[in-house]
């Protein structure tokens, strides 16, 4: 599906990387100074997914659930 990744404290140009439990990257962008980012993974199938956000500073990782 569609959604949002909306960024707080995280520099303009940081990586935003999807990848899937085995470690394949189905996502790959940079943020912005707008402080959020638009994700679309339709094609993606069910299952576990990391968000990793990383910056000069910050190194974060979130899970998701795709139904």
């Amino acid at each position: 599906g569609k959604f949002t990744i909306k960024l707080e404290n995280i520099d303009p140009g940081a990586d935003i990387i999807i990848s899937d439990i085995l470690g394949s990257n189905i996502f790959q962008s940079k943020s912005t100074d707008l402080g959020y980012v638009e994700v679309s993974l339709l094609r993606a199938k069910r299952g576990l997914y990391f968000i990793r956000v990383i910056d000069k500073k910050n190194y974060l990782i979130r899970k998701i659930l795709v139904k």
